[in-house]
């Protein structure tokens, strides 16, 4: 789904495994990291500032690995070009 955002918007959610999971990690853009993992605690948030960029949209990606080795990767188009046509 195609979501409209302003230039400086945040993502967030949990993650949880049935056994544990090795690593959560994100992506957008060249930009990439991960996020602590945090025992008993599956929610994360990221805060991303698209000021700068000059597309029309931005593909945010959320990666959970277990520790089996299984991965998801959940993906969402962001698209920042509606809310700064409107300034």
């Amino acid at each position: 789904p195609l979501e409209a955002v302003g230039s400086v918007f945040g993502v967030g959610g949990s993650a949880t495994d049935t056994v544990d999971l090795e690593s959560l990690s994100w992506r957008m853009g060249n930009q990439a990291g991960a996020f602590e993992l945090v025992k008993g605690n599956p929610y994360w948030v990221k805060e991303f500032d698209v000021s700068s960029s000059s597309n029309k949209t931005e593909t945010v990606e959320i990666t959970a690995k277990d520790v089996a080795g299984n991965v998801t990767t959940v993906k969402r188009t962001i698209s920042h070009w509606m809310l700064r046509a409107l300034r």
